[in-house]
């Protein structure tokens, strides 16, 4: 399915809650901080959102890399299969949206090569803890 190793490695991170994305790290106490509520766990770019793995593939509109790997990963859908899915049907959620395309094998190449791109660029910042 994914043959790229790092794009493997990215997605298989992602789906096993494996990553810096401060929605895992900031769950836990560390020496001087308390577990930080889920609600206050906030993108790093946008400062809107929780940086969760939906928000941070698909819907941070603030760190432009993301956004040029997002667009084109999107663009490539309609190529990959007719009845493969381009965004989420009406009444349903950017997640169920996330969760229907990890069941189209024919995406996931694709897929994985986006969250490696969105992973690695959230690595490269700090993980936002609000004062």
């Amino acid at each position: 399915m994914v043959k790229c190793p790092t794009h493997h490695v990215a997605l298989t991170r992602l789906l096993f809650s494996s990553h810096s994305l401060a929605i895992e790290p900031l769950q836990w106490a560390e020496r001087r901080r308390p577990p930080v509520h889920h609600h206050l766990r906030l993108c790093c770019f946008c400062l809107q959102d929780a940086e969760n793995e939906v928000h941070a593939i698909l819907t941070c509109n603030v760190h432009e890399p993301i956004i040029v790997a997002r667009t084109h990963f999107l663009s490539q859908l309609p190529s990959l299969g007719a009845a493969v899915p381009t965004h989420p049907p009406p009444g349903h959620s950017q997640l169920d949206f996330f969760r229907v395309l990890l069941g189209w094998p024919q995406v996931l190449p694709s897929l994985a090569q986006l969250v490696h791109v969105v992973l690695s660029e959230y690595e490269q910042y700090p993980v936002y803890i609000q004062q």
